[in-house]
């Protein structure tokens, strides 16, 4: 028996030095995600450099579900896992793929390829990968909590969610197209009730300067993706806050005895009409008496003429 083993030693040395295995180069293809509902599609590729194929066996988490022997009077053969929906489509299943159907969540996991070639080798290898069933969210990703206006120097603070999905779908801001400083932003996500789907939300906060108003607009966006079957986006824009003019009053006495009598007007802050201006009287008096009629008549026909005046221009 010891002899044997190391004849079986030997032989197994000199085919390696030599290159002359009947099996090589063996790889296997899993979708990393696949949505959940659809079918998934498994490939498992090899080189058995001329040699015969004696069986392709596939596994999840190590238990065989799925064997292909082409020399076998029934080549395809499944078997059951307790407690999975693993089902497959032998009129779509070969030698070198897997076609699992109507995929649901609890099939995720690692899976496993093994190929053995047939006599006299039998040399065996095998190949694993995960997959994962996912859940897409119904509905785009929302903004909220951003404005259409900002002012130098304020903070920018937007809240971009995804509703329910799984697992949680990874969500990245952009501001004028480039990506945000991770710092900037605070992410959460939130398990639901059923302790399946998940919510995701992220914060965004950002100091307001001019710089990031080019061609006078600040954009933001906020893409949701998950592995790659899943990507979506929103954005909106908003504008710099003009400054307000501020407004003067202007006062000029008409007459220095009683009653007396101060005109003036205020800019109006229009941008459409800047010049437009609005005047303003104000008449102080006290208790009339009979020397002082005259000149409240004066007065009065002075404020009437200019009224009379700029309603004419």
């Amino acid at each position: 028996m010891l002899c044997e083993l190391r004849r079986l030693r030997v032989l197994w040395g000199f085919l390696f030095v030599t290159g002359c295995l009947a099996l090589k180069d063996l790889k296997i293809y899993v979708p990393t995600a696949v949505i959940r509902g659809h079918d998934a599609i498994l490939n498992c590729t090899y080189d058995l450099e001329g040699d015969d194929l004696y069986s392709v066996k596939w596994y999840r988490h190590g238990r065989e579900f799925f064997r292909y022997t082409p020399k076998d009077e029934k080549p395809i053969k499944q078997f059951k896992i307790t407690g999975l929906s693993l089902d497959v489509r032998e009129q779509d299943s070969t030698a070198t793929s897997v076609v699992l159907m109507n995929v649901d969540q609890d099939i995720s996991g690692v899976y496993s390829c093994e190929v053995t070639a047939d006599q006299p080798s039998f040399f065996t290898d095998m190949k694993k990968s995960h997959l994962e069933v996912v859940e897409l969210p119904r509905t785009d990703p929302h903004i909220s909590g951003f404005k259409t206006k900002y002012r130098i120097n304020e903070t920018l603070r937007a809240n971009c969610s995804s509703a329910s999905s799984y697992p949680a779908v990874n969500l990245t801001w952009y501001v004028n197209d480039k990506a945000v400083d991770p710092a900037k932003v605070k992410k959460h996500t939130r398990v639901h009730s059923d302790g399946y789907f998940q919510s995701a939300d992220s914060i965004l906060r950002l100091k307001i300067h001019k710089e990031l108003f080019p061609r006078g607009r600040l954009k933001i966006r906020c893409v949701a993706a998950l592995h790659d079957v899943y990507y979506r986006s929103s954005e909106k824009s908003a504008e710099l806050e003009k400054k307000k003019h501020r407004e003067h009053y202007y006062f000029h006495e008409t007459t220095t005895s009683w009653p007396l009598v101060q005109w003036g007007f205020v800019p109006q802050a229009s941008e459409r009409h800047p010049a437009d201006t609005t005047l303003i009287f104000e008449t102080r008096q006290r208790p009339p008496n009979a020397s002082s009629r005259m000149q409240c008549r004066l007065s009065t026909f002075l404020i009437k003429s200019i009224i009379s005046v700029l309603l004419l221009r």
